[in-house]
């Protein structure tokens, strides 16, 4: 997924005086305004909570878009409106200068202000905004920034700060360390999160997520929908595409944690050392070793524990035909999907 924020003058007005705020007052009530935005009505087709794709015709482009979202922010006293668009892959310039044609029509058609019939009680005043033309149409293609703030310990390292809306993550939110911007993507949900650091030439990609006080490093990747949690950490050249590493467990070396093709995958945790493979539903806190492959293609929990093997075993009941034609057809739809990504 990419990312695009366009920045838009917000206006209120405030009934019944009917005096336009300036903006140090319009300030005041951001949060008013962000939780009326919030609970605008979405569209069937995609999350688009300011209904301003509605029109926008169809094609490769419109299946390109997946959400389009509205959202206010405060900055050096003043509000600002933004436009932001999450797409599944980048727009090209032909197809930037398409989305910008598009809004220009849609403010000149007085979409900006469609917000008069949102009305945001005040105490016994009404304040009602407007979203105005920019001045340029200008868009913002990164969905972080790196701040000026310094880990205390490692100063060279870094806090993100969000720059659009992210998965749960707000505009504005920060995040956790990262040495430049090698180490976490500007595309795709992936997220550092609390005081997690990526560093060196460690990247963390598509959906992956540090949390915690995890540590990513060398050239380690986190990737696919992968979480590293608590104090874990990855190093050397290992590979965590699925599951969970967390406590203070640690792959390294050529390490690769992965799910099967059912999808179920590992969870590493406790003082666990990973320097093989893992693969599918395996709870391990214990050592694996270098070229050791430990692969579980089934649903039952394997479970390594201070060199003890266990397996929970998991009950099934008898599906009836339709039920496994309908588990197959979910199978394959989840294995094309994954084909059409790659």
């Amino acid at each position: 997924m990419s990312f695009y924020r366009l920045e838009v003058p917000v206006k209120g007005i405030l009934y019944p005086a009917g005096n336009q705020l300036p903006d140090k007052e319009l300030v005041c009530y951001r949060r008013k305004i962000q939780y009326m935005l919030r609970s605008l009505r979405q569209t069937q087709k995609m999350p688009d909570n300011g209904r301003i794709f509605v029109s926008f015709p169809e094609g490769i482009l419109k299946r390109k878009i997946l959400a389009s979202d509205l959202n206010v922010y405060a900055e050096a006293g003043q509000v600002y409106g933004a436009i932001e668009i999450e797409t599944t892959d980048p727009m090209t310039s032909e197809e930037e200068s398409k989305i910008c044609d598009y809004l220009q029509q849609q403010f000149s058609k007085g979409w900006g202000n469609w917000f008069h019939q949102k009305p945001i009680p005040i105490g016994d005043k009404t304040l009602v905004i407007s979203f105005q033309e920019p001045s340029a149409y200008v868009f913002t293609k990164k969905k972080y920034e790196i701040t000026d703030i310094a880990h205390p310990k490692y100063p060279w390292l870094h806090r993100i700060r969000a720059l659009v809306h992210v998965g749960d993550v707000a505009r504005g939110d920060l995040g956790g360390y990262v040495e430049s911007e090698e180490n976490l993507s500007q595309g795709g949900h992936c997220w550092i999160y609390d005081d997690a650091i990526a560093c060196e030439c460690a990247a963390v990609i598509e959906e992956g997520c540090l949390l915690n006080a995890s540590v990513a490093r060398d050239n380690a990747v986190i990737c696919g929908d992968a979480m590293l949690f608590d104090k874990a950490s990855a190093e050397d050249y290992s590979c965590l595409l699925n599951g969970v590493v967390k406590d203070a467990a640690r792959i390294a070396g050529n390490a690769v944690i992965k799910a099967a093709d059912n999808r179920e995958a590992p969870v590493i945790r406790g003082n666990s050392n990973i320097y093989g493979t893992v693969c599918g539903r395996f709870y391990i806190n214990d050592i694996v070793l270098p070229r050791e492959k430990l692969i579980n293609p089934t649903e039952d929990m394997i479970v390594l524990e201070n060199g003890k093997r266990d397996v929970l075993v998991k009950q099934r009941k008898l599906k009836s035909p339709e039920q496994r034609k309908n588990k197959e057809n979910r199978e394959y739809t989840h294995q094309t999907r994954g084909m059409g990504e790659r």
